[in-house]
């Protein structure tokens, strides 16, 4: 089994370091700006299992690679509450804020022409909008976090 993460672009090699230090079973298997996946050696993970990641916006079981002219057979063939659809390569997204307690099937477009799907769990501290990412804005009259 694999397992999927979003990650901030340009946190990939802190991710990495982070999954060696805390969970040497998994093992680094693919990796694309923003996305990377880790094969389960032990074979414990699944669906409700929670990871302690700080470099990561969000993990779950990953359901493999398609090509576009598949995507939708693919996404028809596994149940969740909500779908996630986003881009790693433009602002394109959709999807309804998912409620703690669902599974989210992520359809993520890695680069032009491939995309990977995964499935994961809402847990309290699981961000629950399309990607993991609230798009926050630091109000310019922030102070600085210096």
């Amino acid at each position: 089994m694999f397992i999927y993460t979003i990650v901030n672009i340009g946190s990939e090699k802190y991710l990495k370091e982070e999954i060696a230090l805390k969970y040497p079973e998994l093992s680094f298997a693919y990796s694309r700006p923003g996305y990377i996946t880790f094969k389960d050696n032990s074979g414990k993970l699944n669906i409700d299992s929670r990871l302690n990641l700080v470099f990561a916006r969000a993990y779950g079981i990953s359901l493999g690679r398609t090509k576009p002219e598949n995507l939708e057979l693919e996404v028809s063939k596994h149940r969740a509450d909500v779908t996630h659809r986003f881009s790693l390569i433009s602002d394109e997204k959709s999807g309804e804020t998912a409620n703690l307690g669902d599974t989210i099937l992520d359809v993520v477009e890695v680069k032009e022409g491939e995309f990977w799907l995964g499935i994961r769990k809402v847990y309290p501290e699981s961000w629950r909008v399309v990607g993991a990412n609230p798009n926050l804005i630091q109000p310019e009259a922030a102070p600085s976090r210096a």
